[in-house]
């Protein structure tokens, strides 16, 4: 078996296993038709934010806010607000189940800039919590996905 390994600036070693049987170094992909590469994602678990997150975290409200305001949606669409911690700091927002069809969620707009550099900067003596934002949502049912993300 051979293994590669990746070291990462943000999510530390990954590492890649080829699991196509054979194993030997003088196999080649073109000499196997089923090659097998294995990955190690790191897994970094999500937290809730508070239930009245939309009142005490202005950063979080802030966000989703402009973000879903060239949409149709607001803040009461929101089912679920998670934010993964360390320096990945990631907003999980699951939109509730049926509040918007796939061509209203994909018209959701994208903004371009990296949120920091778009938001202006930081309150002093702070750094933000959030680097980024996914917007979730379950897909139709008897859909073509499970669900969407932007």
């Amino acid at each position: 078996m051979q293994t590669l390994e990746f070291v990462t600036k943000y999510s530390g070693v990954l590492t890649c296993t080829n699991e196509s049987g054979g194993g030997d170094k003088s196999s080649s992909p073109s000499s196997s038709s089923s090659l097998q590469i294995a990955m190690s994602i790191p897994v970094h678990e999500a937290e809730p934010l508070r239930a009245d997150w939309r009142e005490s975290d202005p950063e979080a409200r802030a966000l989703v806010e402009k973000t879903l305001s060239g949409s149709s949606l607001g803040l009461g669409d929101v089912a679920e607000a998670l934010l993964t911690p360390g320096m990945h700091r990631t907003l999980v927002v699951r939109l509730a189940d049926g509040c918007v069809d796939r061509a209203g969620f994909e018209a959701i707009p994208v903004p371009a800039a990296k949120l920091d550099e778009d938001d202006g900067p930081a309150e002093e003596g702070r750094t933000r919590r959030i680097g980024t934002l996914m917007i979730t949502v379950k897909g139709e049912e008897g859909g073509e996905y499970d669900f969407l993300s932007r």
